[in-house]
């Protein structure tokens, strides 16, 4: 089993409370809801993502020695950044990965 979170959203599918969500059958879900919304000039939702979305980080699974220790803390809202759109909003995680 992965052990996945949101570590990067945008808007307007999104906004900060996806960041540190798990990504699991009732994200899955809810994002199925967000795909069919229609918002001007902005492709729709594509479920994995593709179009740059979201982003996610994965902290442990089957071929993981052990799982990533991390602390996470609250979302950022970045602004300004190269290939952003005009009234686009993007959060990201901050994350600090705890030794040892």
């Amino acid at each position: 089993r992965f052990h996945v979170i949101f570590s990067c959203v945008k808007s307007p599918y999104f906004d900060s409370s996806w960041i540190g969500r798990t990504l699991d059958q009732t994200s899955v879900e809810e994002m199925q809801t967000l795909s069919l919304s229609r918002y001007d000039d902005v492709k729709p939702l594509d479920l994995g993502g593709e179009n740059g979305e979201y982003h996610t980080m994965c902290f442990d699974g089957p071929l993981y020695q052990s799982h990533v220790r991390v602390k996470l803390g609250a979302p950022t809202e970045l602004a300004g950044q190269r290939g952003q759109k005009e009234g686009e909003i993007w959060w990201v995680l901050n994350v600090a990965r705890i030794d040892e």
